[in-house]
């Protein structure tokens, strides 16, 4: 029996009717090859969902930080800095997850000094500069708060002990080389390659310091939305949560693949990725109480700095439905 033409006009219309489309969120993050490790599982079908899409990019810091006072984005990875001073202006973050929290020895917190240089400690570094790729950021901030706690050096831009320097990221190495400044603070990859090749040589390990004085891992970066996004689709940053938490899971059981993939389509070293998470830092996309603890320990140097006026509580800003360690 031949099905009645209004079953197969039915059935023809089923067909040719769009697949059901998934909600989406938009997602800054720090343009950094290391955050397309953590995101490639979720590029690469190892991560998915049937509910949300994850459309994810990566910006330099002046464009978060610019782009998360005008609210373009639905979760933004901002300096852990960035939450109190959000409030003070009446913009109301919600942590999401732990972004960027130290391994106890840091790799990536060094001050660094050329080799064969006369400096071999903070204490000789006084009156000399200090270059740095961003004087307000939370990485730097906590450079300081090291610098200052562990060897009792005034940190202080103006009249301090230390002169300290602004540049483009990618001129510290070529500026700390040619003897235009005396020491650098560096980025990770940076600091990969001058461990790799020994041109340059630490005279102060901060991270491995903050965790001798304060017993914690630092917390540089976080993941954030905003309070009125959140409460209005809740579902969708628990799915969110869900995805970014599975993929960085996926990165680090499979780092081998991973490493391999981002390595090629970034042009780096595929050790720096294993390097990385052994070494430098973490990308929880989770919430410990090590972290609560860092971001009110940073806020509260931050104060006694004159940094920030006030700060909130950080249990009170971490948002209900955060994964928790």
């Amino acid at each position: 029996m031949k099905p009645h033409p209004l079953v197969l006009a039915a059935a023809a219309m089923l067909a040719a009717a769009p697949a059901f489309a998934k909600d989406k969120l938009s997602f800054a993050y720090l343009q950094d090859p290391v955050l397309e490790a953590v995101m490639w599982p979720m590029r690469n079908g190892k991560v998915v969902s049937d509910k949300l899409e994850i459309d994810g990019k990566g910006y330099q810091i002046p464009v978060l930080i610019q782009g998360t006072a005008t609210k373009q984005w639905d979760v933004v990875m901002t300096a852990v800095m960035s939450v109190p001073r959000a409030k003070e202006q009446g913009l109301e973050l919600r942590v999401l997850s732990t972004a960027l929290r130290y391994h106890k020895s840091g790799d990536g917190a060094h001050v660094w000094v050329k080799k064969g240089s006369p400096y071999k400690t903070i204490a000789d570094l006084k009156g000399k500069t200090i270059a740095t790729y961003g004087l307000q950021s939370t990485g730097i901030t906590l450079v300081r708060m090291a610098l200052w706690k562990k060897y009792g050096v005034n940190v202080q831009f103006e009249n301090g002990d230390f002169k300290w320097q602004q540049l483009p990221a990618p001129a510290l190495p070529g500026a700390l080389a040619t003897d235009k400044v005396e020491a650098a603070t560096l980025i990770h990859s940076q600091a990969y390659q001058a461990a790799k090749n020994g041109d340059f040589v630490p005279v102060a390990r901060t991270a491995e310091d903050m965790w001798e004085l304060f017993k914690l891992r630092m917390v540089s970066a976080v993941n954030v939305g905003y309070a009125e996004k959140i409460a209005a689709k809740p579902e969708l940053y628990r799915e969110f949560n869900r995805m970014l938490k599975a993929s960085i899971d996926y990165t680090l059981k499979n780092i081998g693949e991973v490493s391999e993939a981002v390595g090629k389509e970034t042009k780096n070293d595929p050790a720096y990725f294993k390097a990385w998470f052994e070494q430098y830092s973490d990308f929880p996309a989770a919430v410990a109480q090590n972290d609560i603890d860092a971001m009110n320990k940073v806020w509260a140097l931050s104060k006694e700095l004159g940094i920030l006026k006030d700060y909130p509580d950080a249990k009170t800003m971490i948002w209900e439905g955060a994964i928790r360690e």
